[in-house]
């Protein structure tokens, strides 16, 4: 009976961090607990965040071409959301994992959708001149990240086109020798984008990914 109540306890708890963006500390029958282990599910990544531990995984499920709200609503289904980018850690293994897939696939680009929208003061037509600064102009929409230093856009980008509310990451590789990881040196880059996407440049470029993540949920907890 007891590991029925803590089991149901800890489904409840993820549930509301999951779908509230709920956040600790958690009162439990009065008491504070502050004594909470949490662990990423097998196959996502780990990231220490200032809110504390972050997982991360990419998925490019078919049909390969998918609109932002189609993404979230994927990531959605699995207690997540899109992923927006904290540190050069997170960075670094989300463009990692986009090279090793077009490394497989014999590709040299791929869009990549990612947790960042244009603020609610700057969506267009609004042109404030503060609009034109996109630390000001775009947030990660992930509930989690800390800061905006993540934000690092393409040349000339973000282009603030009519309708270009949503983020993607932008993934290029090309042959070296100086990198000995993957063989292949790597650009990655952020670009503002319709929310709807764009098909033609999907076609061009084939082939998509989703970076979805959520906060690492709770295994374990010990009440004092």
């Amino acid at each position: 009976m007891y590991k029925n109540i803590v089991f149901l306890t800890l489904a409840f708890l993820n549930f509301l961090e999951a779908a509230y963006n709920f956040d600790t500390p958690i009162v439990l029958n009065g008491t504070l607990n502050s004594n909470i282990e949490r662990k990423c599910p097998s196959g996502w990544a780990s990231f220490q965040r200032q809110k504390g531990l972050y997982c991360i995984k990419v998925f490019y499920p078919p049909p390969y071409w998918y609109t932002q709200p189609q993404a979230q609503a994927m990531c959605n289904e699995i207690g997540a959301r899109l992923a927006g980018i904290e540190t050069p850690a997170e960075r670094n293994y989300i463009e990692r994992t986009a090279v090793t897939y077009m490394t497989n696939m014999s590709l040299t680009e791929t869009r990549i959708w990612i947790g960042g929208v244009r603020t609610v003061n700057c969506l267009l037509p609004n042109t404030a001149q503060k609009c034109s600064d996109p630390r000001y102009a775009f947030t990660w929409s992930d509930g989690n990240v800390v800061g905006d230093h993540e934000f690092i856009w393409g040349a000339n980008q973000p282009a603030n086109q009519n309708g270009q509310e949503c983020v993607q990451m932008s993934v290029s590789i090309f042959p070296t020798t100086s990198d000995q990881v993957t063989g292949y040196g790597r650009i990655s880059t952020l670009d503002d984008v319709s929310c709807d996407g764009n098909k033609e440049l999907w076609e061009l470029v084939r082939y998509a990914q989703i970076a979805c993540g959520q906060r690492a949920p709770i295994v374990a907890f010990d009440t004092y």
